[in-house]
């Protein structure tokens, strides 16, 4: 069937596709896949049949769906070969659809796709993928249903860092699966924490959403877990009968209700009936909801929502500790302040018994004066009559259009490459070290959190050695370093070093002469002298004149040269140069 027009769309009217020539209806519905596979092909040169059918033989091979996608918007199963792209002369939203995002029509299009073409769905119907009598298999492969679009850029990198990717605008509405399928839908999640809490008598089919995480971190009844879920999709348990019912307000039973359907105050016959309304100063100006931003590396995030006139001063505050986007969190703190203002008045009377069926988060639609009210009803006392509170609330607050999400800098991946490693054959500084050890020192920027040092005595069977847990501070000489007195102040030569990372400092002469600031250079030959500094002056961008040296300290003189040519190799010697174990 197709709509034949718009008033046709609009109504529901479908007209049925048919062929007139030859009453091969399927020839002409290109989603009947049954009779495309299960029948001979004759083409028609000039709409006439050819004397003789194609080379097509029934029923075999199998049906490839190569593209199954859903755009994550509202209604997006109308069209789901529809997208948003503002740069794209073919953008457009699907027929009805708001234009709000909708992770879960997304998910439910894809289950649904599933749970109809593949047999061992638990849902699936038999008879909707017949077996083929040529190769024994079903019609539609299930094992090749293609779904369109799980993306090679890695989430949450994309959409997030909009400067790199001109098409990340589009994932909000898109088809993407990235960064959805670790969703749960609101529905699944109820029904299981309610489980695992014991409860067995529950009903919450009526349930929409999704919900990217909560967060449950210490012992806590299942009211509590399911109290943020509640407020942040506004929905309300009941009682009916002996089940717990979950429905959402916007979606709650509506009751007619006029004065003369209610219980009478007294002889009089009036009706018991009072409506009470807060002062404006009691009600908060501005709403602050915190988050955790799943787009934000799970950091707390705030929104606010604020009222543009008033004369409140007062500011609300809600922690919810669910995961969500901050367009989402905005879209629920502007309904909930919306909801405490509509709420600030309360409707006070009584139902008669045959309003048995009546319960709390139904809404009554009070009819008096000429004007029509809604009502949601909070809480209800059975007894000769039932008397009830109810809280006043507006059609549309839960139908908050999402806005754009908030962007968010993200910083470039590190790129990690190969540590500089200098390995260092030095005499015994302390005493305390093992005579035939070499020292290890290692750098990398940015350090990858550690750096694990192998050794073997060919190209092969390496075995663990030793790991250098911090960046050692490494540089090199910028002039020629002269040879000087040892055993006493060197106060004639500075050695000029640029760091590759790290700090140097300044200490005392005791400080010095107690073990302070010990480096080592390295030679043309290869030897490294070991001497002390008092002075590190910081000359440039980590950049260093050392001064006031110790020369050829631990029995290395030998290793100062007249000169030591500049860019040579200089290691800091502290904490962070480690002895090997070989």
């Amino acid at each position: 069937w197709y709509y034949a027009s718009q008033s046709d769309r609009e109504s529901q009217i479908r007209t049925p596709i048919t062929d007139g020539a030859y009453g091969k209806h399927w020839v002409f519905r290109y989603k009947d896949l049954w009779n495309w596979w299960g029948n001979t092909h004759v083409n028609r040169p000039g709409g006439i049949e050819a004397g003789s059918a194609t080379e097509w033989v029934p029923q075999s091979k199998p049906v490839w769906f190569t593209e199954i996608g859903c755009p994550a918007v509202d209604k997006g199963t109308n069209e789901p070969n529809k997208f948003i792209d503002v740069k794209s002369s073919e953008s457009g939203a699907p027929h009805f659809s708001s234009g709000r995002p909708d992770d879960l029509i997304q998910r439910r299009y894809l289950q649904a796709v599933h749970q109809f073409w593949d047999p061992a769905n638990t849902e699936y119907v038999a008879g909707n993928n017949p077996l083929s009598t040529v190769y024994g298999g079903p019609m539609v492969d299930p094992d090749n249903l293609h779904v369109w679009s799980w993306d090679a850029r890695p989430w949450p990198d994309f959409p997030a860092r909009g400067s790199l990717w001109a098409d990340a605008g589009n994932w909000r509405l898109g088809h993407w699966v990235n960064g959805r399928l670790g969703a749960v839908p609101l529905r699944e999640l109820v029904e299981r924490l309610l489980a695992d809490y014991g409860f067995a008598d529950f009903d919450a089919a009526g349930l929409v959403g999704v919900v990217d995480g909560i967060v449950i971190d210490r012992i806590m009844s299942a009211r509590d877990v399911l109290q943020p879920l509640a407020q942040a999709f506004f929905f309300d348990p009941c009682e009916e009968g002996m089940t717990i019912s979950f429905r959402h307000r916007s979606a709650a039973q509506m009751i007619d209700l006029s004065p003369d359907a209610i219980v009478a105050a007294g002889a009089g016959g009036e009706s018991d009936v009072a409506v009470a309304r807060s002062q404006e100063t009691d009600l908060p100006l501005s709403l602050k909801l915190q988050y955790i931003d799943g787009n934000a590396d799970y950091r707390r995030g705030s929104a606010e929502s604020r009222k543009l006139s008033g004369n409140s001063a007062r500011v609300a505050s809600m922690n919810l500790p669910l995961v969500m986007g901050q367009s989402d969190a905005q879209r629920i703190a502007d309904s909930l302040l919306q909801e405490i203002w509509a709420g600030r008045e309360r409707l006070r009377l009584s139902f008669p018994p045959s309003r048995l069926a009546a319960s709390p988060g139904d809404v009554i639609n009070w009819q008096a004066n000429g004007t029509s009210q809604k009502f949601r009803i909070e809480s209800i006392e059975d007894g000769a009559d039932r008397p009830v509170e109810a809280m006043r609330i507006e059609s549309g607050i839960y139908q908050q259009l999402t806005g754009p999400e908030r962007a968010i800098a993200v910083p470039p991946p590190a790129a990690l490459g190969p540590p500089l490693t200098e390995f260092l054959d030095l005499p015994l500084l302390s005493g305390n070290e093992t005579a035939h050890a070499v020292r290890i020192a290692a750098f990398a920027d940015p350090w990858p959190g550690g750096v694990a040092i192998y050794r073997s005595p060919s190209s092969t069977g390496f075995v663990w050695d030793s790991l250098a847990d911090a960046p050692a501070v490494i540089g090199e000489s910028d002039a020629d370093f002269f040879a000087g007195p040892a055993g006493r102040w060197d106060r004639g030569n500075a050695l000029f070093v640029t760091l590759y990372g790290g700090t140097l400092q300044s200490h005392d002469d005791l400080a010095v002469l107690a073990g302070a600031n010990v480096a080592a250079i390295r030679n043309g030959a290869g030897i490294w002298e070991v001497f002390q500094f008092a002075e590190a002056e910081l000359i440039g961008p980590n950049q260093y004149k050392l001064s006031r040296l110790l020369r050829g300290q631990a029995g290395t003189e030998m290793a100062m040269a007249s000169p030591v040519l500049a860019g040579a190799r200089f290691v800091l010697l502290d904490g962070a140069v480690m002895p090997s174990g070989m």
